[in-house]
């Protein structure tokens, strides 16, 4: 990866703005969360916290990758960056001048979800244009480590920013980060192949050709439930961080600095291991083993258990992304990777983890955080072998080819 960020200057570019965003976000996120969770003192708007920081993307992801292909690319990732930055400058003014609310907060989190497909697509949509095909797994593994590598600091920052100072100072760090990267999207070079006037603007595009791929769907479905699976957790660990583990702002954010430690190791050490079998087999195996170490996780007594066994999770789940990004890249032909990586952003990373966050919040109100941790566990495991028995029929069957779109299109793609 060090070699590849020497001699491709864009992609240092991009890799550096997105990291500080990620940084940013997570200082951010940590001040958002322990302020609903201490101002409201209710899980049900916990998880409405989180369901509007994701949810809100699931509006504009289909119509996402229509609009990238029929207007220029970057002049809509450009709005959207900018439209992201000012909402979080709103939520950091509204804090510093002591008028910030949940209403409030929950809207301009909102503005700020509704970008995130634009600039998610645009970042692929790059990588695959800058990035030759056998450094595409590097190229994702880069801005996976940027995230666990922010995930590794940014916790344990806004935890500490937060008791140290306030919510403010963390809330200025996000709007910071965010600006930051819109000037690396600025700065970067893209160029359509395509006429954009001839075009249509159709949003059904990259769900019929999601379906049109056996693998492609079925990988597709794999991520969906594992990270509804996943969902639960999220909003279950900052109750049982208070409840059970009696810790505050830091310590919650120190247990997400431990997974994040797990998780930067593990790109650095794993990637290449995971490499060496096929991509559906690993897919499916961390599934299974983040589910394993997520039902431990609540039988943990004590805060420094729990982060033990975040970080061992963190290691071996951080491949994850990387794995399955690249694989989608080479198996989605470049003139539809706008349509198809939109819909997935909202299939995969907007709706799945807030529906589970969303059934997270409800099972809070009627169980202990242990048990939805338990739960959240267990169902990952499920959806790691439910994936694995479907993708092996997929590809015994030998239907993993597209079923409506000619193979002369895949060829020269």
């Amino acid at each position: 990866m060090i070699d590849m960020l020497r001699r491709n200057a864009v992609l240092r570019s991009l890799a550096l703005g997105y990291g500080t965003a990620q940084l940013g976000t997570q200082i951010g996120w940590i001040a958002l969360v322990w302020w609903v969770l201490n101002s409201a003192r209710s899980p049900q708007l916990l998880g409405a916290l989180f369901v509007a920081y994701q949810l809100p993307s699931l509006l504009t992801a289909p119509l996402t990758g229509a609009v990238l292909e029929r207007f220029q690319a970057k002049t809509v990732a450009l709005y959207a960056s900018t439209s992201a930055t000012l909402a979080l400058t709103a939520l950091a003014g509204l804090s510093t001048a002591g008028r910030l609310t949940v209403p409030l907060l929950l809207g301009l989190v909102v503005v700020f979800a509704l970008t995130a497909p634009a600039t998610l697509t645009y970042r692929r949509l790059l990588i695959g244009e800058i990035t030759r095909a056998d450094e595409l797994p590097a190229a994702y593994a880069l801005f996976s480590f940027g995230s666990e590598a922010a995930l590794l600091i940014g916790p344990a920052a806004g935890g500490f920013l937060v008791g140290r100072w306030s919510v403010s100072v963390a809330l200025w760090c996000s709007a910071c980060g965010t600006a930051l990267y819109l000037a690396a999207v600025l700065a970067s070079p893209y160029s359509s192949r395509t006429q954009l006037h001839e075009r249509k603007l159709d949003v059904l595009k990259g769900t019929r050709e999601i379906l049109c791929r056996p693998l492609v769907l079925a990988i597709t479905l794999l991520t969906f439930f594992f990270f509804f699976a996943y969902g639960p957790l999220e909003v279950a660990l900052p109750v049982a961080a208070r409840t059970i583990f009696h810790t505050d702002a830091t310590g919650y954010g120190l247990m997400w600095t431990a997974y994040a430690v797990g998780s930067v190791s593990g790109l650095l050490l794993l990637r290449s291991r995971y490499q060496r079998l096929p991509p559906t087999f690993i897919l499916c195996s961390i599934a299974v083993m983040w589910g394993a170490l997520a039902s431990a996780l609540a039988f943990a007594y004590s805060l420094p258990v729990a982060m033990i066994v975040l970080s061992l999770a963190g290691f071996l789940w951080s491949p994850y992304n990387a794995i399955e990004q690249a694989f989608m890249q080479i198996h989605v032909p470049k003139e539809l990777q706008g349509a198809v990586f939109s819909m997935q952003s909202s299939f995969l990373y907007t709706m799945a983890v807030p529906l589970g966050v969303m059934a997270g919040g409800w099972a809070l109100a009627h169980a202990s955080p242990r048990t939805v941790i338990l739960a959240s566990g267990m169902a990952c495991i499920a959806a790691g072998i439910g994936g694995y028995v479907g993708i092996s029929r997929v590809l015994r069957s030998g239907r993993s080819m597209p079923r409506c779109v000619p193979y002369q299109i895949i060829a020269r793609n």
